[in-house]
């Protein structure tokens, strides 16, 4: 019985990880966090410089180069193909998703609490969008997980009583916190590591640390020689243009400042899942009842920690909150176990776990009207797909209604999972048309000129277009008569007609063959989104 539960686990998680972030993962266009990453791949492959990377011909400091390697591979082997992509991007989710599973069993000896807490883990609105994003952030948080799950596996051995390998799981920490560092510098140490080991090392102090200093010592070689081996070699054979990149970079943490509260609604990235994050949060309710309350006064001191540590740093973004979603579904997770235990006799509890299950409930069967309007009513997708897909979420609904009505918290996680598994098998591709442009006209398509590309220098260039264009494109001041003499002949995107950018005794000399104009804008106008900046002109300029 325990194989058979054990495989259904198994199973019940492999399909969600296949339906959570690999079904239509070309839905949603490229965001420009993955454009940047797409274009130095491709640079790599088309100049062979894996070890100097470039973005439109300019040395890539800005991320470390993992992420952008494995891109660069994928590109070699299927050029131009989003969906491979953001395949891998699917692999490393799964690989967080397994060390976090990981970590939630050694932390509970519990596999119910492991499951659902990863059903969790796996459905935050966060997780879902990073997992289909092929960026950095996705590879950082995954390796630090697996270093999180091999740290605790050395430090606390004595406390669970197994047989030590500090010699096994100590350098595997350090190799994994490499990784992370080279996917993306210190960001995980700070949001994921350090709120990890202070919440651990309050509750849980590990035993005869003193015994186990070289392994800890060769966890820290390991971590520094895979963190920094990239940069020492840039810095020994590319100096001074790192030290140009470096002044030319000093804003590095002030570009978008928020205030120190921007993130307290920090308990929405997790979706449908807010209402029990804040129920989670009620500290003083469950430290009085969890029989794990250890567990859980970790999970939640992990999450105030990174809260604070994020809040404290100038420059905020949502998508930063990634790696908390780590500590607030293994808090949640603590939660959903007392329902499953002790609903029945908690009046308290009940209420709570009935408020969570009718607000699940709700939102499910809203869902049909949202598609209806957003999707049906806007020529998204036929009569019959919305007839089906109303009929697997209202199934789906009656399954999270029922598991309220019988206090079944085990069957309300799997019922939130079926809803999931509906959403991105069936809706992600239908709604991702409503916001498509109709109207788009792509540079991509002179993006097969073999000419040099510019662009007016003193107007900004998005980088989608650089992406979308195939061609680096450098600015290019028209009314330097001698620099645009020697680019020519070139390609010049202009926001407005060139003939306006261009003198007439440059006119006299030049001929010129307009191309179009081009609208590269993912939404369509009347869309917040929709902006000139993606409306540009292309023109051939050759001498007369």
């Amino acid at each position: 019985n325990s194989e058979v539960m054990k495989f259904r686990d198994f199973m019940l998680l492999a399909i969600l990880c296949t339906t959570t972030f690999f079904i239509y993962n070309t839905a949603l266009p490229a965001d420009i966090m993955e454009v940047r990453n797409f274009i130095t791949a491709r640079e790599i492959i088309d100049n062979d410089s894996w070890l100097y990377p470039t973005l439109n011909g300019v040395l890539q400091l800005e991320k470390p180069p993992l992420p952008t390697w494995v891109a660069a591979a994928i590109e070699y082997v299927s050029p131009d193909s989003l969906g491979a992509q953001r395949m891998a991007a699917g692999v490393m989710a799964v690989v967080w998703i397994t060390f976090f599973y990981y970590v939630a069993l050694y932390l509970s000896q519990r596999k119910d609490y492991a499951l659902y807490s990863t059903i969790i883990f796996m459905t935050c609105y966060n997780v879902v969008q990073m997992g289909r994003t092929a960026s950095w952030d996705i590879y950082c948080n995954a390796f630090m997980m697996a270093a999180i799950y091999f740290l605790m596996r050395g430090l606390y051995d004595d406390y669970f009583k197994e047989r030590q390998r500090p010699w096994l799981y100590l350098p595997l920490a350090g190799l994994m916190m490499g990784l992370s560092f080279l996917s993306k510098g210190p960001v995980a140490f700070y949001a994921q590591l350090l709120p990890a080991l202070i919440a651990a090392l309050i509750f849980i102090r590990p035993l005869d640390v003193r015994e186990k200093w070289k392994p800890l010592a060769a966890m820290v070689v390991i971590c520094l020689v895979v963190s920094g081996w990239w940069y020492v070699y840039l810095l020994l054979n590319h100096h001074e243009e790192v030290m140009a990149f470096l002044s030319q970079h000093a804003y590095w943490g002030t570009r978008i400042v928020r205030p120190w509260y921007y993130y307290w609604r920090f308990f929405c990235e997790t979706g449908v899942w807010t209402t029990l994050m804040l129920t989670a949060l009620m500290i003083p309710f469950w430290n009085k009842r969890l029989p794990e309350r250890r567990g859980y006064l970790i999970a939640v001191t992990w999450t105030l920690v990174a809260l604070v540590l994020l809040s404290l740093i100038p420059e905020k973004r949502v998508r930063y909150l990634l790696p908390m979603m780590t500590p607030c579904s293994l808090a949640m997770g603590y939660v959903i176990i007392y329902f499953k235990d002790y609903c029945h006799k908690d009046r308290q509890a009940e209420r709570l776990f009935l408020l969570n299950g009718v607000v699940m409930s709700v939102v499910t069967f809203t869902l049909p009207v949202l598609v209806f309007i957003f999707g049906y009513q806007r020529d998204s997708m036929h009569l019959d797909s919305y007839v089906g897909i109303t009929l697997l979420i209202v199934l789906a609904g009656l399954w999270i209604a029922r598991a309220t009505m019988n206090r079944d918290a085990g069957q309300l996680i799997f019922g939130v999972a079926a809803l999931f598994a509906v959403i991105c098998s069936f809706l992600l591709r239908p709604i991702a048309n409503v916001f498509d442009n109709p109207d788009k006209n792509s540079i991509h398509q002179i993006s097969n000129l073999d000419l040099p590309f510019y662009h007016k220098a003193d107007e900004n260039l998005r980088i989608e277009l650089i992406y979308s264009a195939r061609h680096q494109i450098k600015p290019l001041d028209l009314s330097d008569e001698k620099a645009v003499e020697k680019a020519m002949p070139c390609v010049v995107i202009t926001r407005d007609d060139i003939t306006k950018s261009l003198s007439g005794e440059q006119l006299k000399k030049i001929r010129l063959e307009p191309l179009g104009r081009f609208d590269d804008n993912k939404h369509p106008k009347g869309n917040e989104h929709y902006t000139a900046d993606f409306i540009n002109h292309a023109t051939i300029l050759r001498q007369r």
